[in-house]
Order: structure tokens, then C-alpha cells, then sequence
């Protein structure tokens, strides 16, 4: 049992460093070109040009989500190793929180494969 303790907690280690690397890329912001006052509206027309193609709203989408995903997964892993803690080995808590946290584990690596190859793809096509 302790052995499977211990590879769970590695893999939470390597979890949260794969977390903390992919912080400084993961999420992608569109922001405009900077503006001078006199360029803001020179003749004062209202509509907006969309400056964006659909490869570039695809990958906008697909930042936020993994965003997203990484959040809830980062909850999910919490909530079950406190459950995980608190069960005192109590067999029935303490296999539900480990399928949890296995099951974490495992919508974080189908979601990294989506990711990639979203990405794959918009590199191919862009």
C-alpha cells in the first residue's frame, strides 16, 4: 500500500511541474495593436474590423480551455487528496479517492493528447 502511495504522490509532484511549466505558455491573450489618440476613431465609424482569422479564434478557444481544464483538474486532485488524508486508511474511502485522483491522472493526459494535436493541426494549417 505504501507503494502506491508513494508512485501516486510522485506523479503529483510531476503533475504540479508540468503545471508550473506550462504556465508561461498555455494561455495565449489577443491584445490590439497599440493606438494612438488620433488613430482611435478618425472617422468615427463604428463597426469594428475583425482582424482575427478562424485559426486564430480556434487557438484562442483551445488556450482558455486547457486553462480551464487544468483548473478544475487542480481542484479535483485537491479535494481527493484531502479525502485521501483524511479517510485513516479506511479501505472503502480510501479506494474511492484513489480511483478519483487515478481518474484525474487520466482526463489530464486525454486532454494534453487533445491539446497537441488541436496545436499540431493549427501549426499544419497555419
Amino acid at each position: 500500500m505504501k507503494k502506491k502511495i508513494v508512485k501516486y504522490f510522485t506523479l503529483l509532484i510531476i503533475w504540479g511541474i508540468s503545471i508550473v511549466i506550462s504556465r508561461v505558455s498555455a494561455v495565449t491573450v489577443f491584445l490590439p495593436k497599440q493606438w494612438s489618440a488620433t488613430d482611435y476613431n478618425p472617422k468615427n465609424v463604428t463597426q469594428v474590423e475583425w482582424q482575427y482569422s478562424m485559426l486564430d479564434v480556434i487557438q484562442f478557444v483551445n488556450d482558455y480551455l486547457w486553462f480551464a481544464i487544468w483548473f478544475v483538474c487542480f481542484l479535483f486532485i485537491i479535494i481527493n487528496w484531502i479525502k485521501l488524508i483524511t479517510s485513516r486508511w479506511d479501505e472503502k474511502e480510501t479506494s474511492s479517492a484513489m480511483k478519483a485522483l487515478i481518474g484525474c491522472v487520466v482526463w489530464i493526459v486525454i486532454c494534453l493528447s487533445a491539446y497537441i494535436i488541436v496545436n499540431v493541426a493549427l501549426r499544419l494549417f497555419n
